[in-house]
């Protein structure tokens, strides 16, 4: 599937070969990807970040984004490792961790992995679901493209990093 190969993509370019990053690589393989453009427009209307965004700017969201369904007790993002998604939370709860410490709990509209995105370096925190988990998945040049012809949606992404949603 298309979903899968964004996914996996960041993992085959080998800066990541540790039994962690192979059992994280079939973590990915194993979700459930959900891809029709029309599911995907009426799913990101009840996401606080898209909300108030236009039909077309939701469309052109959509056709880069997959939805990505997590179990509860998956570890997501991985403190000091690095990832290749860009990752919006839809519905559930996920727990922030660093070096194994509790730091927040995320919420839908919340961005994950966001800083190690814009700053090409490792996780600054581990992601875990702590409930089922449906996740917006980007890979890094779709993410962009998407924010150079989205002002208002480039504007959300920054505040939200900025106020820490996105570590």
């Amino acid at each position: 599937m298309k979903g899968e190969m964004v996914l996996e993509q960041g993992l085959e370019s080998g800066k990541e070969r540790s039994p962690r990053a192979e059992e994280r690589r079939g973590m990915w393989r194993s979700l459930s990807l959900r891809g029709r453009a029309d599911e995907k427009v009426e799913t990101l209307r009840g996401v606080p970040l898209f909300r108030g965004l236009s039909t077309r700017e939701l469309e052109r969201i959509a056709r880069h984004a997959d939805l990505v369904n997590v179990e509860a007790g998956r570890e997501i993002l991985t403190e000091g490792s690095y990832s290749w998604e860009f990752l919006v939370i839809v519905e559930g709860t996920v727990r922030v961790q660093k070096a194994g410490k509790p730091l927040a709990r995320l919420g839908p509209g919340a961005l994950l992995g966001g800083l190690a995105i814009v700053s090409g370096g490792p996780q600054v925190a581990s992601y875990v679901s702590e409930t089922p988990v449906e996740l917006l998945a980007f890979h890094p040049r779709s993410f962009w493209y998407v924010l150079d012809r989205t002002p208002e949606l480039s504007r959300r992404v920054l505040a939200s990093l900025l106020m820490g949603w996105g570590l």
